[in-house]
């Protein structure tokens, strides 16, 4: 079945309730669904969109409520990455695309091009509608 993965517009403040809503949080929240698109994945993103910037890891991210505990993750997305996509052009989604399916992250997962592209494109989406609502975006992880 794989990880489920949300990312959710809304509010740090909101992230126990968006966890308590037991997955149910779309019905509330502005939510793009994905599988397996984790924290992992996304750093290996953010180093071909900004080289130069200061690449996160799992220990680093935002943790927004007990990683360790039994129910569903949720921690914040940098801002720095969500404007990072949001500003990417059609062109550059799918260059960057391409570029984040020849790593190794995505190879072991054996995404192509296209599932890239394709997740790429919803993120950028996304991520500018909660640039322009000034708001985070939260990635919930459910096992």
């Amino acid at each position: 079945m794989g990880l489920l993965t949300d990312f959710i517009i809304a509010d740090e403040s909101e992230a126990r309730y968006v966890t308590s809503l037991e997955g149910k949080h779309f019905d509330k929240y502005p939510t793009l669904q994905y599988k397996n698109v984790d924290i992992v994945k996304l750093a290996a993103l953010h180093q071909i969109i900004e080289p130069e910037a200061e690449v996160y890891g799992i220990g680093d991210a935002d943790w927004l409520g007990d990683p360790d505990g039994d129910g569903p993750m949720i921690c914040r997305i940098p801002e720095r990455l969500r404007d990072a996509i949001a500003r990417l052009s059609l062109s550059k989604v799918r260059d960057m695309a391409e570029a984040w399916s020849q790593t190794d992250e995505m190879k072991f997962d054996r995404w192509s091009a296209g599932d890239c592209r394709e997740v790429l494109s919803g993120l950028c989406r996304f991520c500018g509608k909660a640039r322009t609502l000034k708001k985070p975006v939260l990635l919930w992880i459910c096992l």
